[in-house]
């Protein structure tokens, strides 16, 4: 099953969401994606770019591979959310958004990134480490 990652504005953390329910499932430290498609709502970017103002817009889906420091949200479990756990890639590229700069993820080189095999994202890091 699929969720959707993004980063929680309010306390800073990494929210999980059922793409199925759209219900948050919890929130963690760090998550590992199988399986990835990077998403950017333009209309939530716009308004962005027009308030000056933070707001969320900007997802990973994919599969739960493995999660860190995860904290469940009004008691949902991740179980039924989780695949097989599998050995980490290695990570070799670094992902990226800036609403102000472009209307997509991009790589180190400018590039657009919509999807990817694996990615690892960490709320203590201004960007996603991803592995093609």
């Amino acid at each position: 099953m699929r969720v959707r990652v993004y980063r929680n504005l309010n306390n800073q953390l990494l929210s999980i969401m059922a793409m199925d329910s759209r219900l948050v499932l919890g929130h963690c430290t760090s998550i590992r994606l199988a399986n990835v498609n990077f998403r950017i709502n333009e209309s939530g970017r716009q308004r962005v770019i027009l308030t000056k103002r933070k707001n969320v817009h900007a997802f990973a889906e994919g599969e739960v591979a493995d999660v860190v420091g995860y904290e469940c949200f009004r008691g949902r479990t991740l179980d039924e959310y989780r695949t097989q756990p599998q050995a980490a890639p290695p990570i070799n590229e670094v992902v990226r958004y800036n609403p102000y700069n472009h209307a997509h993820f991009t790589n180190e080189q400018g590039d657009a990134v919509s999807q990817v095999a694996q990615c690892i994202i960490s709320c203590t890091a201004p960007f996603t480490r991803v592995a093609y």
